[in-house]
């Protein structure tokens, strides 16, 4: 009769490959702990929080003919003065994109206000935007 294997055994055991595994890691390296891939229900935002509160996210203004709007970060920003955020903006025929940083407004630890998201009377297109900075609460 084989041996049988209790719940506690097994946690022990992912448990000891774990702590095996990030000995393998280099002393400083900064690890991914939480993210959010892009898909149409969170409106194509991303993100990636990193163990030392670092976090990249990214995504995209809704489809609108209105010529702002504003956008909610997934994660807070722990403060203003050190967050990175950029944008770029398409035509729905990707004629015009361009990188650019003009167009931002309102900046809070929660959200921006993007502007000219609709130009040139009705061509309609969407801003893909990114920021970097630390988040609001830093994961342990």
């Amino acid at each position: 009769m084989p041996e049988e294997i209790t719940p506690a055994q097994i946690l022990e055991a992912l448990n000891d490959k774990a702590d095996r595994d990030l000995m393998n890691v280099a002393t400083g390296a900064d690890v991914v702990v939480e993210y959010q891939m892009p898909n149409a229900n969170n409106n194509y935002t991303w993100y990636r929080k990193y163990a030392s509160g670092w976090i990249e996210q990214g995504g995209r203004s809704p489809n609108t003919s209105d010529a702002q709007v504003t956008i909610t970060f997934p994660i807070p920003f722990a403060e203003i003065p050190n967050v990175q955020l950029t944008r770029s903006f398409n035509t729905f025929d990707n004629t015009a994109a361009q990188n650019q940083t003009t167009g931002i407004g309102a900046l809070s630890t929660t959200s921006f206000r993007c502007y000219d998201i609709a130009w040139s009377g009705s061509v309609v297109g969407i801003a893909w935007w990114r920021a970097e900075g630390i988040a609001a609460v830093v994961s342990e």
